[in-house]
């Protein structure tokens, strides 16, 4: 095979550069500015908006505990001293006696002076006065985390290693792990809300009458509960330019996924929405017509009997649990993400492959579908009604 050769001649190559720089092994002046700008387009504006909340919060706790800015690299003694600051432990130090599904009895006590945490609250970075959960602590340390591997990554003149990033200090590690076995034993660890399963289902879908607000969320509920339980982001994501007939029903593209951050035209992220969940979108895409609607989000607001402007990320979970209110039944706490845990939860208990759930839902990971999988499948399982069975 040939290997063409760059040729001296080519006036092209003769020509002095149409830039300042000449040294191939430094980035333009503005480049460094658009490589940041891709970064924060193409992140979650959900992750964008948490990270900003939590680092202005490591700015504002880090002056008011040490008395100056906070700048890279954050040490791992601050970031200890952070942990222990906003984690209750018990001052005795004796191991409570308790089960994991009964929270913690005994008094226990934060390091952050009464005095800082009034002042955090009153510059509305905290929400209350009082420690956080461990959920709450992996946030903002995740948020740390990253912005020490992006400043890192993109100051290589400094030449700092992976080591600059304090939580990947052993003790900072080991002290996470030793605050997550706690938080265990007190019986703090959160349970996951109640997943939507047929049952579920059919009483937040009887609420829904045949008014615009009833045809909006009957359409909604089913279309996120019926191609494979669909995260907010993607309910609100529906559009009619990534939704076509197909048939007797619809197939709705993902144009992005949490899985699928790059928006591959991937045939595995084209969904079916059929049956009765395709009935209820037909039936709400023809009131947006009426309305002169078509192109755009498919889900919006209705305000005085007109339809609107789309909605956002959290009135996904507002619907579900004004629909969970309605139907005055004790299911226990529903969120957004009842509808795909609940999706998955049915397709065990009616036995659906593993292989074609994954499909549906987009999971990559069979652990992380498992849970779910796996709790369907036992509410069906023989071995549970051993002393029901007739001889």
């Amino acid at each position: 095979m040939l290997i063409p050769t760059l040729s001296p001649a080519i006036p092209l190559l003769q020509a002095q550069p149409l830039t300042a720089s000449t040294d191939p092994q430094r980035l333009y002046e503005r480049a460094e500015a658009a490589i940041v700008a891709f970064f924060h387009e193409g992140q979650s504006p959900n992750t964008a908006r948490t990270y900003k909340t939590a680092l202005l919060y490591w700015g504002a706790w880090h002056a008011l505990r040490f008395g100056s800015a906070i700048t890279p690299p954050v040490t791992p003694t601050v970031v200890i001293q952070f942990i222990v600051d906003h984690l209750a432990h018990q001052p005795d130090m004796r191991a409570p006696k308790t089960s994991p599904y009964t929270r913690f009895p005994q008094a226990t006590q934060q390091l952050l002076p009464l005095a800082l945490d009034r002042l955090l609250v009153e510059g509305q970075y905290k929400a209350k006065i009082g420690p956080w959960s461990i959920a709450t602590i992996e946030t903002r340390l995740a948020a740390l985390s990253q912005a020490h591997e992006h400043y890192i990554t993109h100051n290589a003149h400094l030449k700092w290693g992976p080591d600059k990033n304090p939580l990947r200090d052993a003790r900072v590690r080991q002290l996470l792990s030793a605050a997550r076995r706690t938080d265990a034993r007190r019986g703090g660890r959160s349970f996951r809300p109640v997943a939507a399963t047929r049952e579920v289902m059919g009483a937040l879908l009887a609420t829904c009458g045949d008014d615009l607000l009833g045809k909006r969320d009957r359409a909604l509920l089913l279309f996120g509960w019926a191609s494979g339980g669909r995260r907010r982001s993607e309910i609100v994501a529906a559009s009619f330019e990534n939704i076509r007939r197909d048939d007797d029903g619809f197939v709705y593209h993902l144009g992005r996924a949490k899985t699928d951050q790059s928006g591959r035209n991937d045939p595995k992220n084209s969904k079916p929405i059929q049956g009765a969940a395709a009935e209820a979108l037909e039936a709400w895409m023809t009131e947006l017509l009426g309305f002169r609607i078509t192109h755009g989000p498919i889900f919006r607001r209705i305000v005085h009997g007109r339809i609107v402007e789309p909605l956002k990320d959290g009135a996904v979970r507002e619907i579900i649990r004004r629909r969970a209110r309605m139907s005055d039944q004790p299911f226990g706490k529903l969120s957004a993400h009842s509808l795909r845990s609940g999706f998955v939860t049915e397709a065990g208990k009616q036995g659906i492959s593993l292989g074609e759930t994954m499909a549906m839902t987009g999971y990559r990971s069979v652990q992380s579908l498992m849970e779910y999988y796996q709790s369907g499948k036992r509410s069906t399982s023989r071995a549970a009604r051993l002393l029901d069975r007739e001889d």
